[in-house]
């Protein structure tokens, strides 16, 4: 998963609805989208302009195993 920020308004619009209807795409805060790496050759073909950005660091939680909570009934 890579994940892309739109250079303007016109193309995350446009942007927003094509990977929508046509691939998987996860919309995050700050107007970052993360798409599969083989939908960025979609969005190349509609002529949108995007611009890829860096995920930071992750921290060990994302590898922790999480125990959800139980309920004895």
């Amino acid at each position: 998963m890579i994940r892309i920020r739109f250079n303007d308004e016109q193309d995350r619009i446009r942007g927003n609805y094509l990977l929508a209807t046509k691939s998987i795409v996860r919309r995050l805060r700050g107007q970052l989208f993360e798409v599969a790496e083989h939908d960025l050759k979609l969005l190349e073909e509609n002529q949108l302009h995007y611009t890829a950005v860096s995920i930071p660091n992750q921290t060990c939680a994302d590898n922790e195993v999480r125990n959800p909570l139980t309920i004895e009934l």
